[in-house]
């Protein structure tokens, strides 16, 4: 045993010690918060921007459909044009003009198409502009020509809102938002993925190296190839809980700093004020009905509404759970691969079955959050193999605990058979050199 944390305790601390791993560590949360905060940033500064500009925008309609359409407000100042284009277009180069609208004739219909020209290029928010502006206006003709009222159609315009909900076994009803669900099915999936496969691999390099080195030949002098493979299993499997954790508490360290300090800069003054004061030591419910007081805020209000929704605890102990006994199935899978070859261009035969399995959830992850009940993610959340994957799509849907525990045992029992396949080979290969290893050579080591 003591052998074993003398194994797992070289794997852990040669590699946290690394700059590599340091730097990935600290600069991973700094990405992840960037990537939340600077398009949001960058989206209220370009909103605020464009709320604060006058744009002058030269029109020459020559169908004269849409002649009193264009009425100068606060955001635009309209300059009606009467030349030939081709002269308008040599001329706005020197005039206070900024966006150019060509309209032109049409023999008997309304024109339905419009041409911006600009000195820079035209922004999205002007374009949809005046695209309403005309198609408002050419609904308004057609109505007009039919004979139909437009007041008596706007009256019977109708916007409907959809609430889902969710019967629980105890006949309780949940509201469900399935757009959050997909999106946290979405995140929880990838990341796994990412950590089982960026971990896992990592095992497979360590064998290589040593192996390449010739230094597990003096190890194994002395620990059994088990307790090495093991020990080297579990050490960088910490270092992936390690590397996890700092992750989530760095990233939301930084994010409570920019909440403490710069939210005051995007958010009306009055609602943060308010929404502080109540986080501390009220519930969600509480912080709707202050941001509910504000229309402006509305949205706000559900955005607090969907997070309340979410199954936070079962999803972290879910995510750390599948993590660990998907880490463990795959690391060990990795380790005989590492192990039976002599260099990383002989592992593609190998890992090619591997890939695979990790591969499907990711490529029906549409499938499976579109139905997560369905019998390709059921079924996909039984075999261990795709189990830690797409059981994370699932989870936001809400899993029936049955469900989970099958699954949960499934992979546990996967893991300790896989494990012990994976040990004999291991035993075998790490001594093993200049050998081309195949696929029945793997079978013979098994059955040693």
């Amino acid at each position: 045993m003591s052998k074993l944390s003398l194994i797992i305790g070289r794997e852990y601390f040669s590699r946290v010690k690394k700059k590599s791993f340091i730097l990935m560590t600290f600069l991973t949360p700094i990405l992840m918060v960037a990537v939340i905060i600077i398009p949001s940033i960058i989206a209220v500064r370009s909103e605020q921007k464009n709320a604060e500009k006058v744009s002058v925008v030269g029109v020459l309609d020559e169908s004269g459909f849409y002649k009193d359409v264009f009425e100068t407000n606060e955001k635009y100042i309209y300059i009606f044009l009467n030349d030939d284009i081709e002269i308008e277009k040599k001329n706005m180069s020197s005039s206070e003009i900024e966006y150019l609208l060509y309209i032109p004739k049409t023999e008997f219909n309304i024109p339905t198409g419009a041409y911006i020209y600009g000195k820079d290029n035209v922004p999205n928010y002007v374009k949809t502009y005046i695209r309403n502006l005309m198609a408002q206006e050419a609904e308004r003709i057609k109505l007009e020509a039919s004979g139909i009222d437009q007041e008596l159609l706007d009256s019977v315009k109708t916007n409907i809102k959809i609430s889902s909900y969710v019967i629980t076994d105890d006949g309780d009803e949940q509201k469900s938002y399935s757009e959050v669900s997909t999106i946290l099915g979405f995140a929880c999936g990838i990341l796994i993925y990412m950590f089982i496969f960026m971990f896992g691999s990592q095992v497979m390099r360590g064998v290589m190296e040593e192996k390449a080195s010739r230094i597990v030949e003096v190890i194994v002098s002395s620990v059994k190839p088990f307790q090495l493979m093991m020990g080297k299993i579990i050490g960088i499997g910490l270092v992936g809980l390690t590397q996890f954790v700092l992750w989530v508490v760095l990233t939301f360290a930084l994010y409570g700093v920019f909440d403490t300090t710069l939210m005051n800069k995007y958010l009306p003054a009055d609602t943060v004020t308010q929404v502080q004061q109540m986080l501390p030591d009220a519930d969600s419910t509480a912080v709707i009905d202050v941001v509910e007081s504000t229309d402006m805020n509305s949205k706000v209000s559900e955005i607090f509404d969907m997070i309340s929704t979410i199954n936070f605890p079962v999803i972290l102990l879910s995510f750390l759970f599948y993590f660990i006994a998907g880490y463990l199935l795959f690391a060990s899978i990795f380790a005989a691969i590492g192990g039976a070859v002599d260099n990383e261009a002989d592992t593609q035969q190998f890992m090619m079955p591997v890939t695979i399995a990790m591969i499907i959830p990711i490529v029906l992850i549409g499938d499976i959050t579109s139905d997560p009940n369905g019998p390709v993610a059921f079924w996909l959340s039984m075999i261990p193999f795709t189990s830690p994957i797409t059981m994370m799509m699932r989870i936001p849907f809400g899993v029936p605990y049955w469900q989970l525990i099958i699954s949960m045992t499934l992979l546990v029992a996967c893991f300790i058979l896989t494990t012990w396949l994976a040990g004999k080979i291991y035993r075998t290969g790490i001594l093993m050199y200049g050998k081309k290893i195949t696929w029945r050579e793997l079978w013979k080591w098994i059955r040693y």
